[in-house]
Formats: structure tokens, C-alpha cells, sequence
């Protein structure tokens, strides 16, 4: 499962990243709090396979598809 993959309003864990993942892209979102092992909540899905926007700890961003499915991840259970 990737980070584009997740549904709005859930949490996820990211596991990872793949392998052929541009450096720029892990760096950049590494900065940004997207880590592993990081929890991140996925807020909505824009329409017309737009960016999906994501929380990290208190900051909120949007990923367009060629960055999201770069980042593993699993789902959460929150109650």
C-alpha cells in the first residue's frame, strides 16, 4: 500500500520508501516530517486525481500522485 492509496480521514504508518524513489523526493519530504515510521492522517482526496492532503504531527500538505506512490505504508487503528 502506498501513500496515495489511503483513504481520507485514516491514519497510516509509513514503512518506507521504494527503492527508485528520486533522492530529491526523500529528502524533501523527510524534511517535511514524512519519515519512517511517522504517523500521518490522511485528510481528502481532491477531485479529478488531484493531490491528496495529508497531516504530519501539526502541519498540513498536499502530495501530487508522482510523489505519494513513492511511500509505503499501513493503516492504523485509532479509536
Amino acid at each position: 500500500m502506498t501513500l496515495w492509496d489511503a483513504n481520507p480521514r485514516t491514519y497510516i504508518r509509513i514503512k518506507g520508501f521504494m527503492e527508485d524513489m528520486p533522492e530529491a523526493y526523500r529528502l524533501r519530504l523527510h524534511d517535511l516530517g514524512f519519515r519512517q515510521n511517522a504517523e500521518v492522517y490522511c485528510l481528502r482526496h481532491a477531485p479529478f486525481s488531484g493531490p491528496r492532503v495529508f497531516q504530519v504531527e501539526d502541519a498540513v500538505f498536499a502530495l501530487e500522485k508522482t510523489v505519494a506512490v513513492f511511500v509505503k505504508v499501513e493503516p492504523v487503528e485509532h479509536e
